[in-house]
C-alpha cells in the first residue's frame, strides 16, 4: 500500500488495486495510451496498486466508470477513488 504525508492530505486520488500478475509498468502504458491526458497525470505505483491524482487542472476527458470497464479489459483490478486523510490509520477517506 502507498504511504503519504502531510503534503498529500485532501488530495483526492483514483486508486487501481492490482487482482492478478499484470505488472504495474504495463497497465499504466495501457491507460496513457488509451487516454493521453494521463500523460501529464501524477501516478505512483507499487506491486499491488496504482493511484492517480486527481488534479483539477487537467480534463481527463473520461469519467470513473469509463476507466473502470476499459481497465477490466487489460487485467483484473478494483477501481476506487479516495481522499487522502493522514489522520486516519490507512490514510484514506472513501466518502
Amino acid at each position: 500500500m502507498i504511504k503519504f504525508t502531510d503534503k498529500d492530505n485532501n488530495k483526492q486520488f483514483i486508486a487501481i488495486e492490482l487482482k492478478d500478475n499484470t505488472a504495474a509498468k504495463i497497465i499504466i502504458e495501457n491507460l496513457k495510451k488509451t487516454y493521453e491526458s494521463l500523460q501529464q497525470a501524477n501516478i505512483i505505483f507499487d506491486t499491488s496498486e496504482i493511484v492517480i491524482e486527481i488534479d483539477n487542472n487537467i480534463n481527463f476527458g473520461f469519467s470513473l466508470n469509463e476507466l473502470r470497464k476499459h481497465i477490466k479489459t487489460v487485467a483484473a483490478v478494483t477501481v476506487t477513488h479516495f481522499c487522502v486523510d493522514t489522520d486516519e490509520p490507512t490514510q484514506r477517506y472513501y466518502g
